[in-house]
């Protein structure tokens, strides 16, 4: 089997990080999205992956370039964001007439890809699912008789709670489904329609129901809960060349090289990253990207995010909340607030 990341979408909802930050670059736990998806697929034996991104998104190739993988990684190109299913037919010639996985680039997921695998055996495809609380913010599943008859997007009124939660398994017949259908009201060319379309031309198509958490890091809210929830699971990790000082540290922390922490009470569920100063304050549940200097000023901060390279210096005595894009700076100067933002 091959595998294939899709890496094109926008994030507008998490805008401004995105502005200079590529979605599946945002990290969870200090590592990339996509490198995760990768790992994923590394563990499960797929080594020749290609990655959809846009042409605008050199950083992603530059990113792969630099770290150490020991799997071949194609780039391939969407051209216009029309959708998943748009998104296959351009690596329709990368995969050629192999069977592949399938997995959403802005979706963290920890799932054992054997899971999905397992269920595709023997099959034209195979989804994997998961109950969730709000299928209205999802595509569905309905099961009757131990297979999926129909799929919905989105639905106002579900039908079933089952999501489908972005890694997929596929045989080379999902391209003709892919060409037999029109693009949605929205005016993209869904992916659950494609597998609809493979389900009434009677195509197997088969799945699993997990129990493994999910994310589909597509709001800060979601990318704070995704890094909480995998923090949750771990105990303080400090990097090499950190230095901390008269500091706190209040279980499920992690922090990475070459930080300075000073005068200051971090956690719990706090991910730092390289390289960056937090002081004189207490920062609870939130995501700091490498480079940040933070002089919290007595403050406590809590549910925030700060991008690479930011700064945030109020000089202020009072609880605050951030959403601190990259590059970018905030300033509390005799009660006036200056931001600077890339």
């Amino acid at each position: 089997m091959k595998g294939l990341i899709l890496c094109a979408g926008n994030g507008k909802r998490l805008r401004p990080f995105t502005h200079s930050l590529p979605k599946t670059l945002l990290p969870v736990l200090n590592q990339p999205i996509l490198l995760k998806c990768i790992q994923s697929l590394e563990e499960s034996g797929i080594t020749d992956i290609g990655v959809v991104i846009r042409h605008d998104q050199k950083s992603i190739m530059d990113y792969l370039s630099e770290v150490h993988l020991s799997v071949q990684v194609t780039f391939l190109f969407q051209t216009e964001p029309l959708g998943i299913a748009n998104a296959l037919l351009s690596a329709e010639e990368f995969l050629g007439g192999d069977s592949f996985i399938l997995i959403l680039g802005d979706n963290l997921i920890t799932v054992p890809l054997q899971e999905l695998q397992d269920a595709f055996a023997g099959n034209d495809g195979a989804l994997m699912l998961s109950p969730v609380d709000n299928p209205q913010e999802f595509g569905v599943a309905i099961i009757s008789e131990n297979r999926i008859v129909q799929l919905e997007e989105k639905p106002e009124n579900p039908k079933s709670n089952l999501a489908v939660i972005g890694m997929y398994a596929f045989s080379s017949k999902v391209f003709d489904a892919i060409r037999c259908i029109s693009p949605s009201p929205r005016g993209e060319y869904e992916i659950t329609d494609a597998i609809q379309q493979m389900i009434s031309s009677g195509l197997n198509i088969s799945y699993s129901v997990t129990s493994h958490a999910f994310f589909d890091i597509g709001t800060p809210e979601r990318w704070l809960d995704a890094n909480e929830s995998l923090l949750s699971e771990r105990t303080e990790e400090i990097g090499t060349g950190t230095v901390l000082e008269n500091c706190t540290l209040n279980g499920h922390v992690l922090i990475g090289n070459g930080c300075l922490i000073k005068n200051a009470t971090i956690g719990p569920n706090v991910s730092i990253g390289d390289g960056c100063i937090v002081m004189n304050g207490i920062l609870t549940h939130s995501i700091c990207l490498n480079n940040a200097y933070l002089d919290l000023s007595g403050l406590t901060v809590s549910r925030s995010i700060f991008g690479k390279n930011s700064r945030f210096e109020p000089a202020a005595t009072r609880s605050s909340r951030v959403l601190l894009g990259n590059d970018s700076m905030v300033s509390f100067l005799k009660g006036r607030i200056a931001q600077y933002d890339d």
